[in-house]
């Protein structure tokens, strides 16, 4: 069955950034579903749009741990070929948060009036959706995507385990370009589990801002992943060998 898509008005949404204690006592009170917010608010606070997704509903684990990764693939499938002013808009989220995976939201994290400010109904950027409390999930899993790959989540469990590289990576405009972040995963998805090196901040930081400067001469549109890959290894060999002979 498929669906249209909602937002938060404007009006709704303002009201609960600006009310977000009395908000936030709101969920206290309903743990299981947002049948309260229609009459918190005052009126409806949710608009149509022409968009359809096939319906979906997520897994539910007191745990959030043990289906996170499950839960943020199923986002992923449902939501992923809406148009990207969609998927970047806090108003969309929010009622994908409120709607469709309420209670999931309140047991993925140890809620707070102001993380629900922050996380729930936070300020309109792009920095606020790769700390959202659902949409975080969907974006982790977003970068890590790979259409050409027969396996195009296989990178999902390593990024979900190193979230310092999804930051790194989310805070950049390298992160709206395919291969160039997908190579940089792998590579250092492949330094850690088939090299056993430590990847630590540093040095993560290091691959990515690497591979922002390689796009300054580059046409890092017009290479592979592979290429950007061999480019990027070559230089972590060289980083990491600086790394050592500072360190003896």
């Amino acid at each position: 069955m498929t669906i249209n898509i909602k937002l938060f008005t404007d009006e709704a949404y303002k009201t609960l950034q600006k009310n977000y204690k009395n908000a936030f006592a709101q969920i206290q009170l309903h743990p299981s579903d947002d049948s309260w917010l229609e009459d918190f608010l005052g009126f409806p606070p949710y608009e149509t749009r022409k968009y359809e997704i096939e319906d979906f509903e997520l897994k539910y684990d007191e745990n959030y741990d043990n289906i996170m990764q499950e839960n943020a693939i199923i986002l992923h499938e449902h939501l992923k070929d809406l148009p990207r002013y969609i998927l970047y808009d806090v108003k969309f989220w929010a009622w994908v948060t409120f709607s469709k995976c309420y209670k999931q939201a309140l047991c993925s994290t140890k809620l707070t009036d102001i993380q629900f400010r922050n996380m729930w109904v936070p300020a309109a950027t792009s920095r606020s959706l790769t700390r959202g409390v659902m949409s975080r999930f969907f974006f982790i899993v977003d970068m890590c995507y790979d259409e050409n790959s027969d396996d195009h989540y296989n990178l999902v469990p390593f990024l979900f385990a190193n979230q310092d590289i999804f930051r790194d990576i989310s805070d950049r405009s390298i992160r709206m370009i395919d291969n160039p972040k997908l190579a940089i995963i792998q590579v250092e998805k492949d330094l850690i589990e088939k090299k056993h090196i430590d990847v630590n901040r540093s040095l993560s930081r290091e691959i990515t801002k690497y591979c922002l400067r390689l796009g300054s001469v580059r046409l890092l549109d017009a290479m592979t992943k592979e290429e950007i890959y061999d480019l990027l290894y070559a230089k972590c060999k060289s980083l990491i060998a600086a790394q050592n002979s500072s360190t003896n």
